[in-house]
């Protein structure tokens, strides 16, 4: 299975936590990284997304999705669900 790289604020953010509780909910192996506390991951969000503001992201195989959706959340369960 593939890791998702998902990109948030800390527990304060509502739709950060729609997106941790979707992955855990469904055991899909991500990574955080909290762009308050982290410069590097910060630079990776900017250089994702072109901004620093644009959070929940997630990025897995190559593909970068902004916020949340149900349309999102099949792509990324169909993308995580991968062989490696």
């Amino acid at each position: 299975m593939v890791i998702v790289r998902f990109y948030a604020h800390g527990a304060e953010c509502r739709e950060c936590n729609v997106v941790r509780a979707f992955l855990t909910d469904n055991a899909v192996p991500f990574e955080e990284f909290d762009v308050d506390r982290s410069p590097r991951a910060l630079q990776e969000l900017v250089e994702l997304t072109g901004s620093a503001t644009h959070v929940p992201v997630m990025a897995v195989e190559g593909e970068t999705f902004v916020d949340f959706s149900e349309e999102i959340a099949a792509r990324v369960l169909e993308l995580a669900s991968r062989e490696t």
